[in-house]
């Protein structure tokens, strides 16, 4: 992202929050397990930083013990 009056670019940082239901009824589920299957191979694993649970050190276990 290009910084005001200058020709320099800095970091873009996003913040996301996706709300995940909880309650769904039969009609609901089953859209969600056609999407799911319809779009298996393009899912990866995404863990917040605050779900992590704890700091520098325990996520850097965590990676190095696979975990």
């Amino acid at each position: 992202m290009p910084h005001l009056r200058s020709n320099t670019r800095g970091d873009l940082h996003v913040h996301v929050e996706v709300v995940v239901p909880t309650r769904l009824d039969h009609h609901d589920a089953e859209l969600l397990r056609e999407f799911k299957n319809r779009r298996s191979r393009d899912v990866a694993e995404v863990r917040s930083a605050h779900a992590a649970g704890g700091g520098l050190f325990s996520r850097l276990r965590e990676t190095f013990t696979g975990r």
